[in-house]
């Protein structure tokens, strides 16, 4: 599989990752995969290196991310969508130059349906309930799809990917194998219900802006690296799905 190092930038399952393609090796890998499964994998670079010259520079625990829109540009670049699908270890490299190509396993997590995890999401419920009482109007759809929810991982990826900016502890919270301690918060019940009211206020005010049938457009892994915006995407020659 391919794979992408860059340098702040970590990609969760379920997230979106704008891009801007420039160099010639990434160019390269991106026509290598959209000739084949139109998925490569986004890693990051050791903070101790400027960038990356061997495998050695960059972190072997990674999530392997789909191409959802690519629009290619007339001096050879190009802006893509990528979606996170599924944390990955590169188990070895078949290639390291001009991009790396990997080997790769599939990480699963850990304890995802103990008592204790669905102690963890039911506390998320709770405090989103608890925000209503107090006043709060959302829109129905919001209020549905978070009554609904049971997919404890997806709300433990989207929850790290919106609200965890520090690009290292990002890459501790992909790495760790324990559902439960991805879902635990290490504050108190006042940043329990800042991060709960933001991320349903996210959902509120951004539900219906989703586009080519994507995951609405907060489920970013990174600040857009891209000028493409939405709406242009729309208008542009975009490379099928």
């Amino acid at each position: 599989m391919p794979v992408m190092p860059l340098p702040g930038a970590v990609l969760f399952p379920h997230a979106l990752l704008p891009l801007y393609i420039f160099e010639p090796r990434y160019r390269e890998m991106l026509n290598h995969a959209l000739q084949h499964q139109r998925m490569f994998c986004v890693t990051l670079v050791k903070p101790s290196c400027a960038d990356w010259q061997e495998p050695e520079d960059f972190f072997h625990l990674a999530t392997i991310g789909l191409i959802r829109a690519c629009v290619g540009r007339g001096d050879g670049t190009s802006n893509l969508i990528l979606q996170g699908l599924q944390r990955v270890r590169f188990a070895s490299f078949e290639q390291e130059s001009p991009f790396p190509v990997a080997r790769i396993d599939i990480v699963e997590s850990r304890d995802a349906t103990t008592v204790q995890t669905e102690a963890l999401g039911e506390k998320v419920l709770e405090l989103y309930k608890k925000l209503k009482r107090d006043g709060r109007r959302l829109p129905a759809k919001v209020d549905r799809y978070l009554s609904q929810l049971n997919d404890l991982e997806m709300l433990a990826d989207l929850v790290a990917s919106t609200f965890v900016n520090d690009a290292l502890r990002r890459q501790r919270i992909l790495e760790e194998p324990s559902l439960n301690q991805r879902l635990r918060f290490r504050g108190h019940r006042r940043r329990w219900r800042r991060y709960v009211g933001a991320y349903a206020a996210l959902l509120g005010s951004l539900w219906c802006r989703s586009t080519l049938g994507l995951t609405p457009s907060f489920l970013r892994a990174e600040p857009c690296r891209s000028s493409v915006s939405w709406a242009q995407l729309n208008n542009q020659n975009i490379s099928p799905l």
